[in-house]
């Protein structure tokens, strides 16, 4: 079941890549083409394939965990949900989209999971590439707030399939070219739905959490409908085409603040408790241009390696696909340095987008050390055979 849950993503992985193709096709031909910027789109690529690296090191412990619970429960006289029964996954599927939706809800409302969750609302673009744009931290305990389902007795086979459904029916919900679908908006998340939820509007902040089903916001007072077009992105503007930065601007911020002196014992230990749009009295506000701000710009940055930049981010995402299918045939630490190497491409690439000076020193550097490797110890890497 492991594997088919695996096998859901390479499947589904073509099918993303021809959709956002497509999409972007659709916006060229109506002419709507502030829908997609390329720097942003490769980075929300990057991210996306990010995650699937770190989740290569990362899902062996929390399954374990999930397992042990698992099993703990059976002990306990809880039975394990079958396979083979049609209304197990159809009830399955509904527990795991309410387990969702709060792990959603918290992950705005808590100032240490806003940091690794925000990076899913940075774009300042709303499209299907959008979908793709994840924390590379946050799955390193979202795994965490889905152990109740293993007391409830879903196995860990069943729970990786589930788990893999709800993620991927988020992925269509993620464009502005579909408009609402009639009565089925009173039920579904749908695209007018999940708008609201990016967008940075007073009116629009902390609503629609949903993953599937839109009937828990309406329960739990947190749904709001489209009524005009959001501005997107964060409050607090990224600001850069790094995927690597953008995985800890928040958690810089946080230190910033604690690094100011301003907070109180308290309030400084408890500051990653709070929720993020909290300060406190003592506090002066952090000089930074604010996405609702009526004059805010579009971050539009383009240096003098943008174009090697852009090459080699898409050459990265191709990558990662071909090493997830390599992935069974290698040995741990060959997998290990493939994937940190792709992860610290990925932050020079972004380096190199965002023009910084260091960019095309780090860049050399890492060519030069990933051919030496593949020179001196190809074995290292799963290379057999001498260069």
């Amino acid at each position: 079941m492991e594997q088919n849950a695996a096998a859901l993503f390479m499947i589904a992985i073509p099918v993303f890549v021809l959709s956002i193709l497509f999409e972007v096709w659709m916006t060229r031909r109506t002419s709507q083409e502030t829908l997609y910027s390329l720097p942003d789109t490769v980075n929300n690529l990057q991210l996306g394939s990010g995650q699937l690296l770190v989740g290569i090191i990362t899902k062996a412990p929390l399954l374990a965990l999930y397992h042990a619970v698992h099993q703990w429960g059976e002990g306990m006289g809880v039975p394990s949900w079958t396979y083979h029964s049609w209304i197990a996954w159809v009830v399955g599927f509904l527990v795991m989209d309410f387990a969702y939706y709060w792990f959603h809800r918290l992950s705005h409302e808590v100032n240490f999971l806003w940091a690794a969750h925000a990076v899913h609302h940075q774009s300042e673009y709303y499209n299907l590439s959008v979908a793709l744009r994840q924390s590379w931290i946050q799955q390193c305990f979202s795994g965490i707030f889905y152990i109740p389902l293993a007391l409830l007795g879903i196995p860990v086979e069943m729970f990786l399939a589930l788990n893999a459904l709800n993620t991927l029916s988020q992925f269509w919900i993620h464009t502005q070219l579909i408009d609402r679908i009639g009565w089925l908006e009173n039920i579904l998340n749908t695209p007018s739905h999940h708008r609201v939820h990016h967008g940075t509007d007073d009116a629009y902040v902390d609503k629609n959490y949903a993953g599937a089903f839109i009937v828990w916001d309406r329960l739990f007072g947190t749904f709001e409908p489209e009524v005009e077009t959001p501005r997107f992105g964060v409050i607090k503007p990224l600001r850069s085409w790094n995927p690597a930065w953008a995985n800890v601007d928040i958690w810089y911020g946080m230190l910033k603040r604690l690094g100011k002196g301003e907070l109180s014992k308290s309030d400084a230990l408890t500051l990653p408790l709070r929720a993020p749009a909290w300060t406190a009295k003592t506090e002066t506000p952090l000089p930074i241009s604010l996405r609702t701000a009526p004059d805010y710009q579009l971050y539009q940055a383009q240096g003098l390696n943008h174009r090697y930049a852009v090459i080699t981010g898409l050459i990265h995402t191709g990558s990662v696909s071909l090493l997830l299918a390599l992935t069974p045939t290698l040995p741990p630490s060959a997998l290990s340095i493939w994937v940190l190497s792709l992860l610290l491409a990925m932050m020079t690439q972004g380096g190199l987008a965002d023009d910084r000076r260091w960019g095309g020193w780090a860049e050399s550097m890492r060519l030069m050390g990933m051919i030496g490797l593949l020179w001196v110890h190809p074995s290292v890497l799963g290379v057999s055979g001498a260069l």
